[in-house]
């Protein structure tokens, strides 16, 4: 079966689709067999991979209704699957939550971000009540504006809602948005500062939630 990782949250521009290309190549570099999927209707993931011509990753549109079918097309095969997931709550992302592994909900480095998070973070622990907790879940700090007090009051905000956080982050770097906008991956752009902020990321997901069986599966 296939392991999905899904970047969700209610409120959209929060690094979703930046997070999902570069987790997702991030962990093809690695020798993990990869599928990205892009279940938003605003496409951004879509635009991306055409802007390279296909040449990055395997993308996979799903983001219709029908997604709960659509994805069992590709979740028998030995694969971690990472979804781009929409913003809002609509049956697109509820079937989602149904589905994933793991589920990474992307803030930045603001305390309202972490307040406009409730309903997806109730979304996931309803569904995890039911599942023995599952799907596995964390929240995952962006845009870090380095020497503000933003990041000890996020702190503040993430340890009262109780929901686990990621320990690496990611700073507010112009090279994030630059390399998408190019059809690029954080990794091809030469700026190391910022590729070693995501190789921390995929680092720790692939600790604390990929099972060691899905790397370096043959075709």
């Amino acid at each position: 079966m296939a392991f999905i990782i899904s970047f969700s949250n209610e409120k959209g521009g929060v690094g979703k689709t930046t997070n999902t290309i570069n987790v997702a190549y991030g962990l093809q570099m690695r020798g993990y067999r990869v599928i990205a999927i892009d279940a938003d209707p605003l496409a951004h993931l879509r635009k991306w991979h055409e802007k390279n011509n296909g040449e990055k990753l395997d993308v996979r549109i799903m983001d219709r209704e029908s997604f709960s079918n659509d994805i069992k097309r590709v979740a028998n095969e030995k694969t971690i699957i990472v979804i781009d997931g929409p913003p809002g709550l609509d049956k697109i992302k509820i079937q989602m939550l149904k589905v994933s592994d793991v589920i990474i909900v992307p803030v930045f480095c603001c305390p309202y971000d972490v307040w406009l998070s409730e309903n997806v973070i109730s979304a996931i622990r309803e569904k995890q009540e039911l599942t023995e907790g599952k799907p596995k879940s964390a929240f995952l700090v962006n845009r870090v504006k380095k020497g503000t007090n933003l990041a000890r009051d996020i702190d503040v905000e993430i340890a009262n809602s109780k929901f686990p956080v990621l320990t690496a982050r990611i700073s507010d770097s112009v090279a994030f948005p630059t390399s998408i906008a190019k059809g690029d991956t954080i990794f091809c752009t030469g700026e190391s500062a910022a590729g070693s902020e995501m190789n921390t990321v995929i680092e720790e997901i692939i600790a604390r939630f990929i099972p060691g069986d899905y790397l370096n599966v043959k075709n």
